[in-house]
């Protein structure tokens, strides 16, 4: 069973200076990051898998939220996924 959780690495700063916010994949001990549409400009704005000390940080926590969701969705259901693609 995987385990997704957000999460934002201080070596892959954009060229803007931002952190990009990723979706951490852990299976078996190996790890895979799906970017997310969303950044921060500060390593600090990001604080155990939550965006704070910005003004619009509940909703981006409510966005990143629903994204992290959906990815739990499709992982949970993917064999019946897998079902659908080979008939």
């Amino acid at each position: 069973m995987a385990k997704l959780h957000l999460t934002v690495l201080n070596s892959r700063q954009n060229q803007e200076g931002k952190f990009p916010i990723f979706i951490a994949v852990t299976e078996k001990r190996e790890v895979r990051y799906i970017k997310t549409d969303y950044t921060i400009d500060n390593l600090y704005e990001f604080d155990h898998g939550m965006v704070v000390c910005r003004k619009d940080a509940k909703i981006i926590n409510q966005r990143l939220q629903f994204v992290l969701s959906q990815y739990q969705f499709v992982y949970n259901n993917r064999k019946v996924y897998q079902l659908i693609i080979e008939k």
